[in-house]
């Protein structure tokens, strides 16, 4: 794998687990979860603190993440976070009790995988 999944407190600390999936310092999804349920979406902002930046290439972000929303009927809606910046909804994880945790974690990487794949084959210019 050539990214990381990293806890961080970034989004406030409403929800018990945060993070970030980064690659080379730059932050593409970010997910939340309180231990039932667990959503990954598209970046909104970096780490200043941690020195992350935020990915610029939106454009290729966002089909990246939009062709793997389509691909596994996952959510793909577009939201907009508290500050009204508008971001990607990829999907919902509900983890039941006879899954286990390495199961839960390895469809998690899967879908990074993949979606890593998507956005690095994807030629698309930024505005």
């Amino acid at each position: 794998m050539d990214f990381e999944v990293i806890e961080t407190d970034k989004l406030g600390g409403k929800w018990r687990q945060e993070f970030a999936v980064i690659r080379n310092n730059v932050v593409f999804l970010r997910g939340v979860g309180d231990g039932q349920i667990y959503r990954v979406m598209t970046a909104t902002v970096g780490n200043d603190v941690r020195g992350w930046r935020l990915c610029q290439d939106k454009k290729r972000l966002w089909e990246a993440a939009s062709r793997l929303a389509k691909t596994h009927n996952l959510i793909g809606e577009v939201r907009d976070d508290t500050m009204g910046r508008k971001f990607i909804a990829l999907f919902e994880m509900m983890p039941d009790n006879s899954e286990t945790k390495e199961t839960f974690t390895k469809f998690f990487e899967s879908q990074m995988i993949e979606f890593f794949s998507i956005y690095d084959s994807l030629d698309i210019e930024s505005d």
